[in-house]
This record gives C-alpha cells, structure tokens and sequence, in this order.
C-alpha cells in the first residue's frame, strides 16, 4: 500500500475531478494532510433565495455558525460532532464532488449506509485500527466500520446541523433522511429497504 492515501478519485490512478463551482476551504476545525481541500457551497444547490438569518457567504461560515449556536460544550461533544461532520464533508468531496449545501436525501442516504462500511478500506480506514494526528499520512476518517449506535449518533449530529442550516434560511430543505428511509443506519441500501 502507498504511505499516502489515495483520496483525491473515486478510481485507482484517475485525475481528480474538478466539477466544482465556487472556491474551496480547509475545514476550520482541523483539515487531515493529503486529503482535498472541500468545496465551498458558494453556489449550492440547496441554498436558499431568501434573507438569512446568519450572516454565511459559504458553508464554512454556515458551519461556524452552526457551532458557535452550539455554544459551550464539553470538549468531547465538541470534539464528536466535529468528527462526524468531517467525514461526511471527506466524503461529499472525495466520492461526490459536492458541498455540503448541494447534498441531498439520495447522497445522505448513501452516506449514512457508507457509515457501517467505509470502501475502499485503504482510502477511508486505518489499516492497524488506530487513531493518528490529522497531519500523519496514515491518518485516515475510520478506525473501522461505525457501530449501529455510532451510525445513529451521525444521523442525530447531521440532523440537528441541517435543521439549524433550514431554521437559519441558508438552505431550502432539510436533506437528511425520515421515518423509514432512515430504519437503520449504517446497513447496506439492500437490507435497508427490505
């Protein structure tokens, strides 16, 4: 295996794709080395028309928003919401190209069955299992698949982000899944639906 992850395409070797409108950021929390920077949303396709009530010119400052509404919080709440909400925007960018504010209920569906089996391994999860600092080259977004309770404590931190983000106008809907589109996180679509 190569001492770097190969992150930047969906297929072994391939150029990254550029399909992205707008400017990129770094996520302001801690951005992992060798891992693409992530599209800004400046022209989401879930962004709404109407006067928001936050002042976000990007889904960076939408994010920052979102956490500082959050208020103070234990170091380790903090710390879990932050790593959730990094590896959905690594994935939306590396297997999507997408910002956070063009996702929709297909692509968190998607996601969130992702969540309970990270693929390909070698791109997503820490071959020995183990956490490494963001600027290690073997850091990778998973010690190993989420658990079914993980997977439920996703869907808890992306709902409560993008109802924040629809409560404050800076997108039109709420994309994350309901009732039983959402039966059980982190399983395969085929066992989901079934």
């Amino acid at each position: 295996m190569s001492e770097k992850p190969q992150v930047f395409s969906a297929g072994a070797g391939d150029a990254p794709r550029q399909t992205l409108r707008g400017g990129t950021y770094a996520i302001p929390w801690g951005h992992p080395c060798h891992w693409p920077l992530i599209p800004d949303g400046r022209c989401g396709r879930m962004r709404t028309q109407k006067a928001q009530r936050i002042v976000a010119a990007n889904d960076r400052d939408a994010l920052q928003a979102w956490f500082a509404d959050k208020g103070v919080q234990p170091e380790t709440s903090r710390d879990v919401y932050q790593r959730h909400v990094r590896r959905l925007l690594l994935w939306a960018t590396v297997e999507r190209q997408l910002a956070l504010s063009d996702l929709t209920t297909a692509d968190l569906l998607d996601f969130l069955t992702f969540l309970g089996q990270p693929a390909p391994a070698e791109r997503w999860i820490t071959p020995d299992h183990r956490t490494y600092a963001l600027d290690d080259h073997r850091w990778r977004p998973f010690a190993g698949p989420l658990s079914p309770t993980t997977c439920r404590q996703a869907c808890s931190v992306f709902n409560d982000l993008f109802t924040f983000l629809v409560d404050v106008r800076y997108l039109t809907i709420n994309p994350m899944p309901t009732g039983g589109e959402l039966d059980d996180p982190g399983q395969s679509g085929a066992r989901r639906r079934a």
